[in-house]
């Protein structure tokens, strides 16, 4: 065997015994509480569970079977993630983290920016969503009276400052999604679109519409408005508006249940049914204006 091959067996060898030693001397049960720490950290009010942390290459951790918590809701069931810092950042007093999340049989993936909590600490996270089936997400499935299906892809940025007060701004499109009520309004009991385009802005305690168009198998229509987030969740308020355009199929659903007279002969095919839903998640209003 010539030198050459001697000295890539070699480095080979030394290569393989260095990766064995760090999978089996890797300190995951000391890394983990110090991983939870800072995720609670810099997002306060939420709880972070891990089931198991091993190396990843590039540089970096893999995290398996995460939960996060919100009080006694589970927000997010995270199968596997990867988080790798910019090694170039790690010169620098702002870290850059990047992240690979696999959820709800879609992925999230993007990076956070991080200045220390001792530093006039302040997070930055900018991510992509990627195909999430909104069936499988952790808080939607909890909700009482809803079952929500769609698969839902858009962006993210969220910034949360010194002060622990967070803003943001969200842009999702969900296909094929619906939205069943097992409490039906107007003999209404489930609801399918085509597509759903929205526009939000992310604050503590509020998340706000700034634009949702819907196009829907039973009817298109356009909401603005708020949801003021509350615990437990089911008390959560709603103050939305808009305009449906109901398919001719549908009207003749809803024709049992609502006096369409009362509108005084306006095309509702053109300029629509203005409609409000208001109250919480467990006890929703629904009106026609």
């Amino acid at each position: 065997m010539g030198p050459l091959k001697k000295t890539i067996l070699y480095a080979l060898f030394v290569i393989a015994v260095t990766v064995l030693f760090l999978y089996a001397l890797f300190p995951s049960e000391q890394i983990k509480p110090y991983i939870i720490s800072m995720a609670e950290q810099y997002a306060p009010g939420i709880q972070v569970a891990i089931e198991k942390i091993s190396p990843a290459f590039p540089p970096g951790i893999k995290l398996q079977q995460i939960d996060i918590r919100h009080k006694e809701y589970t927000l997010l069931k995270v199968d596997s993630a990867r988080v790798a810092p910019s090694l170039w950042s790690l010169l620098k007093l702002r870290k850059t983290i990047n992240f690979n999340l696999v959820t709800s049989q879609g992925k999230i993936r993007g990076q956070a920016q991080l200045t220390p909590p001792d530093e006039n600490m302040q997070m930055v996270v900018q991510a992509e969503l990627m195909k999430i089936q909104l069936k499988q997400v952790a808080l939607l499935r909890g909700l009482p009276d809803y079952i929500v299906s769609g698969e839902l892809d858009g962006r993210i940025e969220y910034q949360v400052d010194h002060d622990n007060r967070g803003r943001g701004v969200a842009t999702i499109g969900v296909s094929q999604g619906s939205l069943e009520l097992l409490k039906p309004v107007m003999s209404i009991d489930k609801l399918e679109f085509r597509n759903i385009d929205a526009e939000l802005s992310l604050s503590p305690g509020q998340v706000r519409f700034r634009r949702c168009d819907m196009d829907g198998r039973e009817v298109d229509g356009r909401l603005i408005g708020s949801i003021l987030l509350s615990s437990p969740y089911e008390n959560s308020r709603m103050n939305l508006s808009g305009t449906a355009k109901p398919h001719p199929e549908f009207l003749n659903k809803i024709r049992k249940s609502v006096p369409l007279d009362l509108f005084g002969g306006k095309d509702i095919n053109r300029s629509g049914l203005p409609f409000r839903i208001y109250g919480t998640f467990n006890k929703p209003g629904f009106a026609l204006r």
